[in-house]
């Protein structure tokens, strides 16, 4: 927790560490914040305008109310759509030589001079837009839609905060019912790399890695790990509670696993400034666009540092390791970050890994029985009625993970 405050010091934005295996988020963190002892003391009509008119917001908790285009860290739920609707196969390969045109209009990709041929895996490491927007046709809004629900994008993950936003997925019926128009398929282009009216919140975005972590099995995002009592009756740990589940066959998640894991480890990966570290990471990166380059230059801004940093990207990272076993997932957003914070992300998302694989490391070397002396002084303890425990205090699978996952049908 401290690691990912300090990390995020300097900028607005939010970071999110997760337990895939139970839900339990292992920390949180909304930038800009205020000082909650100031509340207990009483605030002046100034200090209250202080905080409540600041244009960086520092009331919203952006992990649970920040709601922006993912970016290319949706091309993970068009990859899975398509593969599970049969439009796509691990082997599909599409060319891109910097730009795709569809209809009278041009779809450019980032990388204006092309990816060449590229299959699924490869279009995952290198980012291609080119790829997802073919791909996001073949496979059609309707499964693209569906699948990112099934994801847990577009409603409430459940978490037990107050005010928590659902993000957007766009489909034929909301088309219909607010413009009265159908859909088109440059429409579904947009929505194929997390752009044309998708919108997510981080903790959302938790989810869709932890899920993919999974293998297709989800648990609901829960703060408080265990309760203490006076006694061992008295207390509990929190049952995960998986909420979702999305069956694809194995050799379809090696491959989006694979794809996401040379994002960090290939040579042309989009995060490949981490891949020096221990363990292995799987991860995508995201770039939002705020508003267009195109309507930027209308408004007379040609470069960035011309541009008001409200119109900057808002720059995404999530992923989880160890590949193998994945025991973390990481999500950092940085809120109008632009250029800079396009190189950061990758920055800080390796430092709050290395800061979580320190604590595993040091966690190893602790005796077997070091932690009875603590649940016995528990029990005996008169001073409080219960204890409660939060998830980030625990980084074990406790056996009510195993319990939860063979309920759901799979025995990993």
């Amino acid at each position: 927790q401290r690691t990912c405050e300090q990390c995020m010091e300097p900028y607005k934005g939010s970071i999110i560490v997760l337990d895939p295996r139970s839900g339990d988020i292992l920390a949180l963190v909304s930038r800009p914040g205020f000082d909650p002892n100031a509340f207990a003391a009483g605030l002046s009509a100034d200090q209250w305008n202080s905080i409540n008119v600041n244009p960086d917001n520092p009331l919203l908790n952006r992990a649970i109310q920040f709601q922006a285009p993912p970016g290319s860290i949706f091309k993970v739920v068009t990859a899975v759509a398509g593969l599970h609707s049969g439009a796509l196969s691990p082997g599909t390969t599409y060319f891109c030589n910097g730009a795709f045109k569809f209809s009278d209009h041009v779809y450019k990709c980032w990388n204006v001079y092309g990816h060449g041929t590229v299959d699924l895996a490869h279009a995952l490491e290198g980012s291609c837009n080119v790829y997802f927007y073919q791909a996001g046709l073949k496979t059609g809004i309707d499964m693209i839609t569906s699948t990112a629900r099934n994801f847990c994008l577009g409603s409430h993950t459940g978490i037990e905060l107050p005010n928590e936003k659902s993000g957007f997925i766009p489909d034929r019926e909301w088309k219909m019912a607010t413009f009265n128009d159908e859909w088109w398929p440059g429409e579904t282009i947009s929505v194929s790399i997390g752009q044309g009216g998708v919108t997510c919140t981080p903790i959302q975005i938790a989810c869709l890695m932890a899920m993919t972590a999974n293998r297709g099995i989800l648990f609901k995002p829960k703060l408080v790990h265990s309760i203490i009592g006076h006694t061992a009756r008295e207390s509990r740990i929190l049952d995960p509670e998986p909420i979702r589940k999305l069956s694809l066959p194995e050799p379809f998640w090696d491959t989006v696993i694979a794809g996401l894991r040379e994002v960090i480890a290939g040579e042309h990966g989009t995060a490949r400034t981490m891949k020096s570290l221990d363990f292995t990471i799987a991860g995508k990166t995201g770039t939002a666009q705020v508003i267009s380059t195109k309507t930027l230059k209308q408004m007379g801004f040609e470069s960035e540092s011309e541009t008001p940093s409200k119109f900057w990207d808002h720059n995404w990272f999530a992923g989880f390791a160890p590949v193998d076993k994945p025991e973390v997932v990481v999500v950092v957003v940085i809120e109008n970050g632009g250029k800079h914070g396009a190189k950061q992300k990758a920055v800080i998302a390796r430092d709050v890994f290395m800061k979580w694989y320190t604590i595993k490391q040091s966690e190893s070397e602790v005796p077997a029985d070091s932690g009875k002396e603590t649940a016995d002084s528990s029990e005996r303890s008169s001073d409080s009625d219960h204890v409660i425990v939060a998830s980030g205090e625990s980084m074990g699978l406790h056996e009510s993970t195993v319990s939860a996952l063979e309920r759901m049908g799979n025995g990993r």
